[in-house]
């Protein structure tokens, strides 16, 4: 069994099934279970690479815009990729993200997170 995202069926998963065909004669798992995408107020898929995933940290303790973005640097990201992570940061976070706390964070992880789709940016849960 192999539980992964849809998004990388045939990137990943297709070529492990050929892989393994071709190397031992059998397939490497049985079932394949996708699970479902996070994604930011944009709908687009949260991901290291795109510089639009938020710490939980950052929502209990707080964090400036300035610190975002100096995290955003110190990554391993392509400096093309850090100036439109820059941009979508100051946009959807001006002021940098005001410490909540850990029960404010808990309850708007399960008021905007239930449903088929939830579309809730943090910035819109932090208004």
């Amino acid at each position: 069994m192999l539980e992964t995202g849809w998004d990388i069926l045939f990137f990943w998963v297709a070529r492990m099934v050929l892989l393994g065909i071709k190397l031992t004669g059998q397939m490497p798992f049985k079932e394949v279970f996708c699970h479902a995408m996070v994604r930011d107020a944009h709908g687009r898929k949260m991901s290291k690479s795109l510089g639009n995933v938020i710490d939980p940290v950052d929502v209990i303790e707080g964090i400036t815009l300035d610190r975002l973005q100096e995290k955003l640097k110190e990554g391993n990201f392509d400096e093309r990729e850090i100036v439109k992570a820059m941009a979508g940061q100051k946009k959807d976070f001006p002021k940098g993200i005001p410490q909540c706390g850990t029960d404010a964070l808990r309850f708007a992880l399960c008021a905007y997170t239930s449903g088929d789709s939830p579309s809730r940016g943090v910035s819109k849960v932090l208004q």
